[in-house]
């Protein structure tokens, strides 16, 4: 998983199972100018996981490993 495009491609099915990504551009801030979000919705439960740094395509794929540790069927 190389590529943004691949990630994003993981990012939708993250979206069809229910659950929200948000990325955020922080332009006032010095360091860590973006954030990624997870809200992940199950059984009426909400679990949110938080990135915060520079660089989108590592966030992205810190993020897919979060969602990894809650969903064990999760992007296959």
């Amino acid at each position: 998983m190389n590529s943004l495009e691949a990630i994003f491609q993981k990012v939708e099915l993250i979206k069809e199972a229910g659950h929200i990504v948000l990325i955020k551009f922080d332009g006032e801030r010095k360091e860590e100018k973006v954030t990624v979000v997870l809200n992940y919705l199950k059984d009426g439960k909400s679990s949110v996981f938080q990135r915060h740094g520079d660089d989108l395509l590592t966030l992205l794929r810190k993020l897919l490993e979060d969602y990894s540790q809650v969903d064990n069927n999760a992007l296959m």
